[in-house]
């Protein structure tokens, strides 16, 4: 049986295990309430959440007072399964700070705070623009968040920017098998690319494992407004 492990909030519990029940033959592995072995998971999901700690950062920090809602367990956490996993080659699905903990964890840097592009009272719908060599296209994406990558760590490839304010949206590690991020997204059907890619270059297992993990995030992120659930 497919191992994924992740950290899921208490608050993001309710919506993971809608998801999760439709799945039976996934075992998903909450390492914020049991320890994991990651040598023995399949992928690791790195999910939405509040800001990455500041001992975490690889950056001098202006203003700590912009970093809220942090968490140092889960950062700890994040970022030892992030570099074991990238270590063995497994599959990872980066969202919302997922994707910044992946760029921190390769010792890129992040725009602490974007004035005003973060409400809690509307979506930021942006259009996107992509590079030549992006596969997975989504038309826009959601763009309320407060933080984005600033500078990229060695490897992360941006596949798509917001169109009015170049923020990073997506991106992937070139060196990796599977490694891939999206800060936000109407995610929808558009995910079925990624999961087609994912079936022609991975082995069976992970196959199952990913497959699983792109269906939830896109039903957590699509035609959701930001405050019906914590992230």
């Amino acid at each position: 049986m497919p191992s994924i492990t992740t950290w899921i909030r208490q608050c993001d519990e309710h919506w993971f295990a809608l998801m999760f029940s439709g799945y039976p033959q996934l075992t998903v592995h909450n390492a914020r309430k049991h320890p994991v072995d990651l040598e023995q998971m399949d992928a690791l999901l790195l999910t939405g959440g509040g800001d990455i700690s500041p001992r975490f950062l690889r950056q001098p920090i202006a203003q700590p007072s912009l970093i809220v809602d942090t968490d140092c367990a889960r950062d700890e956490w994040e970022f030892k399964a992030a570099g074991e996993l990238l270590s063995s080659g497994k599959p990872i699905l980066a969202i919302c700070r997922g994707l910044q903990v992946l760029n921190v964890a390769l010792v890129g840097t992040l725009h602490i705070d974007i004035p005003g592009h973060d409400s809690a009272e509307r979506e930021n719908i942006q259009p996107l623009r992509h590079c030549s060599s992006a596969i997975h296209r989504f038309a826009a994406v959601n763009s309320s968040h407060h933080r984005a990558l600033e500078k990229l760590a060695d490897g992360i490839e941006v596949e798509a920017w917001s169109a009015s304010d170049g923020i990073v949206e997506q991106a992937r590690l070139r060196s990796h098998p599977y490694a891939i991020g999206a800060i936000s997204s109407r995610a929808g059907s558009a995910l079925s690319s990624v999961v087609r890619r994912f079936l022609r270059s991975s082995s069976q297992r992970r196959i199952r494992c990913l497959r699983f993990a792109l269906v939830a995030v896109s039903i957590l992120n699509a035609n959701r407004r930001p405050q019906s659930y914590c992230w």
